[in-house]
């Protein structure tokens, strides 16, 4: 079937080459216009239809709406270095921000940038953490602060050193030691006390030196209860004052109430001191050490008070269990 054409007053009627008809109808327009058709075998593309356009060049357009879903170059934009291009949000053209305060999302994780406070802040709103890739050097001029799993926060900060100094941490999983959680003390009996013969007896070690993490008790029950779990260097001293010169000195370690571990040491002259010492776990709730002391000289012996005598009894944290 040959394509026929019908000539109008203001338009041209092409038939089909099987069916239907195409009308180029003319618009109610002052003067003239002229519309030029390509010089190459090609289709037209419709204001109103779907089209693939390739190498084509968009002179200052107007995109109500765009889904870009390949890499692209914008030339001639207005932004300056330290600037990115930002959503617009719904409906509205992207624009170039400063990183003073920034917000980015992809759907799963927040970053945050104020320079004004020196802060840089990711979040994210799924289950896993953040991770930045160190392939290359990260730097950090700020400290860094991680919020906690439910509560709080920890902040990692640089000391004023000059110079680079260097924190490696283990290739294991565990607890990071720290001046906070290092549990220390060290504490005396400040006067004689007399102890009966054949009986162990707890030494009222009521003055500290120092107690770190406020550990020990040395006005009521005399005894190190650390609240971090882990193994800790005990040891205690007794030394006698009254001049025995027979039998043994006994400096005992107890754990919760019981016998853990003691050492003997016989009365030979005035000034023995029996040493007794144990690298022992403490779970860091209800784990507490006491020290104790006993002799068999055959009757009631004082045992020495005094910062310098010798009678004391310290500790400190090891490592952690974990």
């Amino acid at each position: 079937m040959a394509t026929t054409v019908t000539l109008k007053p203001n338009a041209i009627d092409l038939s089909g080459s099987t069916s239907g008809t195409t009308t180029l109808q003319a618009t109610a327009v002052a003067g003239t216009t002229t519309i030029t058709l390509p010089a190459a075998t090609d289709t037209l593309v419709g204001k109103a239809t779907t089209d693939t356009l390739t190498n084509k060049t968009l002179t200052a357009p107007t995109l109500a709406s765009a889904n870009i879903t390949t890499a692209f170059t914008l030339t001639g934009a207005s932004g300056t270095v330290g600037q990115i291009l930002t959503s617009g949000g719904s409906g509205n053209a992207p624009t170039w921000s400063s990183l003073s305060t920034t917000s980015i999302s992809n759907g799963t994780s927040n970053v945050t940038v104020n320079s004004s406070g020196g802060t840089i802040t990711a979040a994210t709103n799924g289950t896993t953490a953040v991770t930045i890739d160190t392939s290359q050097n990260t730097t950090f001029a700020k400290p860094i602060i991680l919020s906690g799993s439910t509560s709080g926060t920890t902040t990692l900060a640089a000391t004023a050193v000059a110079g680079t100094t260097t924190a490696t941490l283990p290739a294991v999983t565990g607890t990071v030691m720290v001046s906070g959680n290092i549990p220390a003390f060290s504490a005396y009996l400040a006067a004689n006390q007399s102890i009966p013969n054949n009986t162990v007896t707890k030494i009222t070690i009521n003055t500290e030196f120092f107690d770190t993490a406020s550990a020990f008790d040395s006005a009521t029950n005399y005894r190190f209860t650390p609240l971090v779990a882990g193994y800790y260097q005990i040891i205690g001293a007794v030394a006698d004052v009254s001049g025995g010169t027979t039998g043994g000195l006994r400096a005992h370690l107890y754990k919760n109430g019981a016998a853990y571990t003691y050492s003997n040491i016989p009365m030979t002259s005035t000034g023995v001191i029996s040493y007794c010492t144990t690298i022992i776990s403490l779970n860091g709730t209800t784990d507490y050490v006491e020290l104790y002391a006993s002799q068999n000289s055959g009757g009631a012996l004082n045992i020495g008070g005094g910062a310098t005598v010798g009678t004391m009894f310290s500790g400190c944290l090891l490592r952690t269990t974990s």
